[in-house]
């Protein structure tokens, strides 16, 4: 049994539709980082509202360092409460915006 608000990579799978792989790999990349009880990984609330911004950003176009970036954001050893000042210019959604812009810039050179 799984207590409440973690859950087993099966059913996070099967509820964005990725491999377990894809799962593995973003934790082999630093993105994620499941607790593991045995051979299971148990992934955290935190760990899947990044899985959903990882997932959304790869859609649009991001690359996985663009993606990092942005949940950097929100990296700070207080349990996820507040967003790092020191890197944060706003919300996560200015930090998409800024990667955006920097994107089309680099493009129209």
């Amino acid at each position: 049994m799984t207590p409440i608000g973690l859950s087993p990579s099966a059913s996070l799978t099967k509820e964005f539709s990725v491999t377990a792989r894809t799962l593995r790999f973003y934790e082999d990349e630093g993105l994620i980082a499941p607790a593991r009880r045995g051979q299971t990984r148990i992934y955290s609330p935190r760990d899947r509202a990044r899985i959903i911004l990882i997932l959304r950003g790869r859609r649009v176009g991001f690359s996985l360092a663009e993606i990092r970036e942005i949940l950097d954001l929100y990296d700070v050893h207080d349990g996820g409460k507040t967003q790092n000042p020191a890197r944060a210019e706003g919300s996560s959604k200015s930090g998409w915006r800024r990667l955006s812009a920097r994107r089309s810039i680099s493009r129209n050179r």
